[in-house]
């Protein structure tokens, strides 16, 4: 999968004020448009950070397998790990996809 690198950030400039708030996601290496967004500023922000979520998420999947792999009888912790695991492994994967 082929993504456009980040820092990904978000700007109305331009923007006329009737369109408003329609936002630009874009690249900040390039300002390429990455996306745009017609309702919320939230919305916005959160697809401007998917590039640091996404590498958020590959470092806490490592961790994770780290932590909850050996041998003998897992604490709680172990437990409760292998449950984010689960769910960083599905989001990933849907990010993947």
């Amino acid at each position: 999968m082929a993504t456009t690198p980040g820092p990904w950030a978000t700007s109305n400039d331009g923007v006329p004020e009737a369109f408003r708030p329609q936002i630009t996601v874009y690249a900040e290496a390039d300002g390429g448009r990455v996306a745009t967004v017609f309702r919320e500023e939230a919305n916005a922000r959160l697809i401007a950070a998917a590039p640091d979520l996404l590498a958020a998420c590959e470092a806490a999947q490592g961790a994770l397998i780290a932590l909850t792999t050996g041998a003998g009888s897992p604490t709680p912790a172990v437990v409760e790990g292998r449950a984010a695991l689960q769910a960083v492994n599905a989001a990933l994967a849907a990010a993947r996809d």
